[in-house]
C-alpha cells in the first residue's frame, strides 16, 4: 500500500511539472523571438536611414553643378486687371521667384525684371475671377508663369514661385 501512494504522489508531482516545464519553456522562447524580431527590425531600419542620408547627400551635392546657386528674387507688387467681362476685377499679388542661377549671371536678374513683370501681368491678365478663386487656379497660374518664364527666359532656370500675397477684388 505504501508503494501504490508513493507511486500515486509521484505521477501527481511529474504531472504538475509537465505544465510548469511547458510555461517556463514558453516563455524563454517568446523573449528569444521577440530579441530576434527587435534586432532584426532596428538593423533594418538603420540601414534604410543611412540608405536615406546617402540619397540626400547626392541630392544636395551631386544635382547641382558647383557653379550655379539657387536665389530667391522678389518681382514685387502687381496689380493687374482681370478678364472678367461682366464686371472690372483685379487681382493684387507680390511674387517672389526661386532661381537656378550661375554666379557669375546673378547681376542679369536685374536686367531681366522688367521682362519677368511683363510676363506675370500679361498672363494673370488672361485669367478670371472664377478661374483664380480656388487653390487649383493659383497653382495652374504658378505652373504657367513658371513655363513661361523658362521659355522666354535661357539665362535662367525658374525653381518654383512664390505668393507672397494674393487678393482680388
Amino acid at each position: 500500500m505504501a508503494d501504490e501512494n508513493k507511486n500515486q504522489d509521484m505521477k501527481e508531482n511529474n504531472q504538475n511539472k509537465i505544465p510548469v516545464m511547458f510555461y517556463i519553456v514558453m516563455i524563454i522562447s517568446i523573449f528569444i523571438t521577440s530579441y530576434l524580431t527587435s534586432s532584426f527590425f532596428s538593423n533594418n531600419i538603420t540601414k534604410k536611414l543611412s540608405e536615406v542620408t546617402k540619397n540626400e547627400e547626392k541630392i544636395n551635392t551631386g544635382d547641382k553643378k558647383e557653379s550655379e546657386n539657387t536665389v530667391f528674387y522678389k518681382l514685387g507688387e502687381f496689380i493687374v486687371n482681370l478678364a472678367n467681362k461682366e464686371s472690372t476685377r483685379y487681382v493684387k499679388t507680390d511674387i517672389t521667384i526661386e532661381v537656378m542661377v550661375k554666379k557669375e549671371k546673378k547681376e542679369l536678374l536685374k536686367e531681366k525684371e522688367a521682362i519677368f513683370r511683363d510676363i506675370v501681368i500679361n498672363k494673370i491678365s488672361t485669367y478670371t475671377t472664377q478661374q483664380l478663386s480656388n487653390p487649383e487656379g493659383k497653382k495652374r497660374l504658378k505652373e504657367d508663369l513658371i513655363k513661361e518664364f523658362n521659355s522666354n527666359i535661357g539665362e535662367f532656370k525658374i525653381v518654383n514661385l512664390y505668393y507672397n500675397s494674393f487678393m482680388m477684388q
